[in-house]
């Protein structure tokens, strides 16, 4: 019996999703690290760490905590609504209008000293981390999270 091969678009490969899924994982760690202890990937980190703020009695924490959730959220409603919205644009441009943006917004927050403050790195980055997991969804066919691994 012939199988046959399936052909995929480089979006769809698994080594580009390898490269998501790094590039992800770099967010989150850089965020944490060094831009205000949250999570630009990981929403749930960011949602335990609001919790525990609030059962420590740190209500400025906990808002501080949200803030990240908010610009993913935000991310995902608005890369599903230009999805949805602009037919006219083939499946390719748009993953590649979407890499070309997240480039972008990765070397703006590479210029941004220091002393800016950590939440306008943080939202960039959580913002285009949920545009990023909402767009690239499935590599070689298996679903798979290219922000965040569990």
């Amino acid at each position: 019996m012939d199988k046959v091969k399936a052909t995929w678009k480089t979006y769809e490969k698994l080594w580009f999703f390898a490269l998501l899924i790094f590039s992800g994982g770099f967010y989150g760690g850089y965020t944490y690290s060094l831009r205000g202890q949250v999570f630009a990937n990981a929403q749930t980190a960011n949602l335990v760490i609001m919790m525990l703020s609030l059962g420590k009695g740190k209500w400025g924490r906990a808002l501080y905590s949200l803030a990240p959730f908010t610009a993913y959220m935000v991310g995902v409603i608005l890369s599903e609504y230009i999805g949805q919205n602009h037919k006219n644009l083939k499946k390719r441009d748009f993953e590649e209008k979407i890499l070309l943006f997240e480039s972008l917004v990765c070397f703006l927050v590479g210029l941004m000293p220091a002393s800016w403050p950590d939440q306008l790195c943080q939202l960039s980055l959580s913002f285009i981390c949920a545009m990023q997991f909402n767009i690239f969804r499935k590599a070689e066919g298996i679903p798979m999270a290219t922000t965040f691994c569990t």
